[in-house]
């Protein structure tokens, strides 16, 4: 290899140093809310909202995405049939493919400036389905075109929410003895087997 080739290579080697010392550091957290509140039965129509919070240092953008999660039997995603388009600064990223129902799959919130957020809301109707319960989950990963970046804080990348699609079976009551009605109980277990091992050694 002559000097030039070399003198090439270092300096692609210095640029390559120098694009990865610029990638921007911003630690990006997620929050999700759902409305209404408490058991959303099926064909309930409510409304999903996600925010993306920056804590910095530098500008960043972020991608989330809907993750599914144990349905009793199986991974899956909640059974939410989603309603037109979402609301907010969001946008749909051009990899990756929605799940069924799902309209937004992987969303691109922009260009959050450190101490700033961005929340993006989506309307829903709940499907039939026979579950009583399952966890919706999204996560955020900081974006750098299309390269996923290492995000300083993995802690708030993840927001859960439980959604009630049926109440919760009553519970079983279960009859408790009081003190003196368990003293009774034993002294009569007691008289039984003393009265057992009396006839068997007679």
């Amino acid at each position: 290899m002559n000097m030039t080739r070399i003198g090439l290579f270092a300096l692609a080697l210095i640029g390559c140093d120098s694009v990865l010392a610029q990638q921007p550091v911003a630690d990006l957290g997620i929050e999700v809310s759902v409305e209404p509140v408490g058991v959303t039965p099926p064909g309930t129509e409510g409304v999903i909202s996600i925010t993306i919070t920056n804590f910095g240092p530098d500008t960043g953008t972020g991608t989330f995405r809907w993750v599914p999660t144990s349905t009793g039997t199986g991974f899956g995603y909640p059974p939410l049939e989603f309603t037109g388009i979402g609301t907010g600064p969001c946008r749909v990223s051009s990899f990756g493919q929605p799940p069924p129902g799902d309209n937004f799959g992987f969303q691109v919130a922009r260009d959050i400036l450190p101490g700033d957020s961005q929340t993006c809301t989506y309307g829903f109707r709940v499907a039939e389905t026979t579950i009583l319960n399952q966890v919706a989950r999204w996560d955020v990963a900081a974006l750098d075109g299309l390269i996923i970046l290492d995000d300083p804080n993995d802690a708030n990348n993840v927001a859960d929410v439980l959604l009630l699609f049926a109440e919760p079976p009553d519970p079983v009551s279960v009859t408790v003895m009081s003190e003196w009605a368990l003293i009774v109980l034993v002294l009569m277990l007691g008289s039984i087997g003393l009265r057992s091992g009396a006839r068997y050694w007679a």
